[in-house]
């Protein structure tokens, strides 16, 4: 019995587990010969497919990898051929965020310009959509104010003056947060008391 190595799952199977491919013909008779992938792998990577950046294997669904279209040219005219893109929604998204982080950075005028623009055209809109967003990540929230009180950010001193940081002078920061240090180092802030033991 002939037997042949799978090249996805590497088992060494007989012919019978693969499919008959076309191989040319011989003597006018068609040739076949068996496919490099074996049946079940087939089936399974029609269901499924593995992200090219993290090896994830997930479903083949619109939940997991987003689609793209190509164009291509037949005798009849222009089509259209939808595929999964070879990495899925997680990783897609990620490298999409840091791009636009970076980009947001190096023009930050326009990006801004523009976040303005955007909110003003339905400003409705926009603040549900960022309600919602608050809603689904107050865990990141907390943490970036813990942030901001731990650094001792500018925005953060200001507000806790009652200035806004526009209009609050940069000596009075520089002061204030040269206070809340000091206070720090002997033990007097919030942050830094010990906590009172309110059960009896």
């Amino acid at each position: 019995m002939k037997v042949k190595i799978c090249t996805k799952c590497n088992k060494l199977l007989p012919y019978d587990s693969f499919l008959k491919t076309k191989n040319g013909t011989y003597k006018g008779l068609q040739k076949y010969k068996p496919s490099a992938i074996c049946i079940k792998c087939i089936e399974y990577y029609d269901k499924n497919k593995t992200c090219t950046i993290c090896n994830q294997t997930l479903p083949k669904t619109k939940k997991y990898f987003g689609k793209r279209a190509e164009k291509y040219f037949t005798k009849s005219g222009e089509s259209i051929a939808y595929s999964y893109k070879s990495a899925c929604r997680t990783c897609e998204n990620e490298k999409h965020a840091k791009y636009a982080h970076k980009r947001y950075h190096e023009n930050l005028e326009e990006s801004r310009e523009y976040s303005r623009y955007k909110y003003w055209k339905n400003p409705e809109k926009s603040r549900a959509k960022t309600n919602e967003w608050r809603k689904k990540n107050r865990h990141r929230l907390l943490e970036k104010d813990r942030k901001r009180v731990r650094e001792l950010d500018s925005s953060w001193i200001a507000s806790s003056i009652g200035i806004p940081l526009s209009e609050c002078p940069e000596q009075l920061i520089e002061t204030k947060r040269n206070i809340i240090k000091i206070k720090r180092e002997l033990g007097l802030t919030h942050s830094t008391k010990p906590k009172r033991n309110t059960k009896n």
